[in-house]
């Protein structure tokens, strides 16, 4: 048996939804799971696993992506976004602290890993396929995506063939 830790991003319920089989496999093989998750996400894994550990785990603040003006304020929202990043590191290693995983799964929480511990990135493509004229945007993308891929051990692309 595995203690195996898993944490989907709410932004949505898609990371959520798209980690349900995840669970049941590591249940089904006798696994202990624990969800670490918030709002909406881990609502809805908690109805869905109810015998499940469970870790309310802060979100990264969503930009408002509505309108023609997405990129700036999108642009603007990235110390936000790096502050919250930085907060996920340390609720991480608190949860760390307390109990030991042989196992890490993150599901587009590029926080969500160990050194030490062997760390799966559930992500989705790395190629945004943006307009031409955010071109610069897409090359940023694929950089910090290249790098923070590098501290998993796995990184899946399930909508990906």
């Amino acid at each position: 048996m595995a203690y195996v830790l898993i944490s989907p991003l709410n932004w949505g319920l898609g990371h959520a939804s798209r980690d349900v089989p995840i669970i049941r496999e590591l249940l089904r093989n006798h696994h202990e799971v624990t969800i670490a998750a918030g709002g909406n996400a881990l609502q809805l894994l908690k109805k869905e696993f109810p015998t499940c550990n469970c870790i309310d785990f802060p979100d990264y603040p969503l930009a408002d992506n509505r309108g023609k003006f997405f990129f700036p304020r999108f642009t603007a929202h990235v110390p936000a976004l790096v502050k919250a990043l930085a907060e996920e590191r340390r609720n991480l290693s608190n949860i760390l602290k307390e109990t030991t995983y042989d196992l890490i799964i993150s599901d587009s929480r590029p926080g969500v890993y160990s050194d030490s511990i062997p760390s799966i990135q559930v992500s989705h493509p790395v190629h945004q396929s943006f307009p031409f004229i955010v071109w610069p945007i897409e090359l940023i993308a694929l950089y910090v995506n290249g790098r923070g891929f590098k501290k998993f051990d796995l990184v899946i692309i399930p909508d990906n063939p």
